[in-house]
């Protein structure tokens, strides 16, 4: 186990694992159409996370990568179908991040944090556009900045 998440219980724990699947989806989806393109554009910058990053990110994308397309799936089969009963769910369960980011370490804190953030604004690219034109659509330009998580650089402790 990765020593920052030691304090972490296991409902805290599989959220923040969850947490790159969520974005994928949140991302993905704001459009209503969570396409294989963009699925695969998270799954690929999942691994490059785990291969890219240096300390413990690397161990914690190594088990988010873990049968990363089955757990995708089955995230999206728990969630409606249409994006508008879908986002606020999502975006509610991404909420629940806040308090399990402020108790873990702030710096591990900060790079999931910003990781999150990368993942989202590489989906929302993936997913369009003409020659790179408007390739992020308004639905998606609404969310990619993640307003539902706090940023772990703003918080005090740790």
């Amino acid at each position: 186990m990765i020593s920052e998440l030691k304090d972490l219980n296991n409902q805290e724990y599989t959220l923040l694992y969850n947490s790159p699947l969520l974005v994928s989806i949140l991302i993905a989806g704001a459009d209503n159409n969570i396409d294989k393109n963009e699925i695969k554009r998270a799954i690929h910058i999942a691994a490059e996370k785990a291969q890219n990053q240096r300390t413990h990110i690397i161990e914690f994308y190594k088990g988010v990568n873990l049968d990363f397309e089955e757990k995708l799936d089955n995230l999206i089969a728990g969630y409606p179908p249409q994006a508008a009963e879908r986002t606020p769910e999502i975006s509610e369960d991404l909420a629940q991040l806040n308090p399990v980011l402020a108790k873990i370490d702030k710096t591990f804190a900060i790079v999931i944090h910003h990781s999150l953030l990368e993942i989202a604004k590489e989906i929302a690219r993936s997913s369009g556009g003409v020659l790179g034109i408007k390739a992020i659509g308004i639905e998606e330009a609404a969310l990619i900045d993640l307003p539902m998580l706090n940023d772990p650089s703003n918080m005090f402790g740790h």
